[in-house]
């Protein structure tokens, strides 16, 4: 119902790409919010409360990364998510359990609630490869032990990754609190060696070789000039310049275009034009998921969808070209331009 909400406000009311993708986003952490209530609460029923060193309940926080944390979730994006609790001790019921397996049930709990197919279906795809170590990592980890982790071995696609974490469920404050204590750790003044050989992988990353391009161009995602492209570069953009700027430290793309243009990182003709593709490449990824597919991101194969992609997109036919033969020029002089903005970046 919510969806319908949403989608009705998307499509017939044409609401902006940022309001929409904040309702999808506030919608995840509602349901988020009420499978971590669910499950603690069936869990303290039979293992009593978790308490922490210093005598009292211990936190716990699900903290959103990616598109969710971002505030600009898809219709059918994965949530990922890093779950962390505040501190070790045990819980006081007659069964007690250490906090750090009562915390792992929780989560394991959540993902379940959210992620396990029903009649109706999965509410989300949960993804939890994000967090230290990875897949080889605890499922949950407590604050002490990941400042540790990004202290020691946190790599710097594992800094540009935080850039978008928002705490989205359970105690926000001490997500919040974490992420205090991570900022210098994320946003470097001063980067090291390893610091160079990671952003020099991150551009490789966005250097597809050129052989690629061609049969790639269909992928509004992680195609040439794609929404991945435009993310990484700014991200790259922060990463660089936001232990200077704080103002910068925003996880939401369109918000840090605006900003870093304000603070001259990007020119306003390049703000102005990155904004509006983004948009169009974001529109277009909302529609292929509504007409076609939940989780496909490839422009259809056959000229009679792509019409249809085209008219929902608020092309019109009845005069040239059609609004499937300027659907189709937008998008290749938008992807092409953008190539050369991040190429010049």
């Amino acid at each position: 119902g919510e969806t319908l909400r949403i989608a009705y406000g998307d499509i017939v009311r044409e609401q902006p790409l940022q309001t929409v993708t904040e309702q999808i986003s506030f919608l995840a952490d509602a349901i988020l919010e009420a499978a971590l209530r669910a499950a603690r609460r069936n869990l303290q029923t039979r293992r009593g409360t978790p308490i922490g060193p210093d005598g009292q309940p211990a936190r716990f926080v699900v903290l959103a990364m990616g598109k969710l944390g971002g505030r600009e979730l898809n219709y059918s994006s994965d949530v990922d998510l890093i779950f962390v609790y505040d501190g070790e001790g045990h819980t006081d019921g007659r069964r007690p359990t250490s906090n750090a397996d009562f915390f792992a049930q929780l989560a394991r709990e959540i993902v379940r609630l959210t992620a396990e197919p029903t009649d109706l279906g999965s509410a989300y795809r949960v993804d939890l490869r994000l967090r230290p170590e990875g897949d080889r990592g605890p499922i949950v980890c407590s604050m002490p032990s990941a400042l540790a982790y990004y202290d020691v071995r946190g790599r710097t696609w594992e800094r540009q990754a935080y850039i978008k974490a928002r705490p989205v469920a359970g105690d926000l404050e001490l997500g919040r609190e974490l992420l205090r204590r991570l900022a210098r750790w994320i946003y470097r003044r001063y980067l090291g060696l390893a610091d160079i050989s990671g952003i020099k992988a991150l551009k490789r990353r966005i250097e597809r070789p050129a052989r690629h391009e061609v049969a790639n161009r269909r992928d509004v995602k992680t195609g040439y000039g794609g929404i991945r492209d435009v993310e990484i570069v700014i991200q790259f953009l922060q990463l660089l310049n936001g232990g200077d700027s704080s103002e910068l430290r925003t996880g939401n793309t369109l918000e840090a275009i605006d900003r870093l243009e304000r603070v001259g990182c990007l020119s306003s003709p390049e703000q102005m034009l990155l904004s509006n593709h983004y948009v169009f490449l974001r529109k277009i990824e909302h529609r292929l998921q509504i007409m076609f597919d939940l989780q496909t991101h490839e422009l259809p194969q056959r000229p009679d969808d792509m019409r249809k992609l085209a008219l929902r997109m608020g092309y019109t036919d009845g005069g040239e070209p059609s609004a499937l033969e300027a659907f189709e020029a937008d998008y290749r002089d938008k992807t092409r331009l953008n190539r050369r903005i991040l190429d010049h970046l």
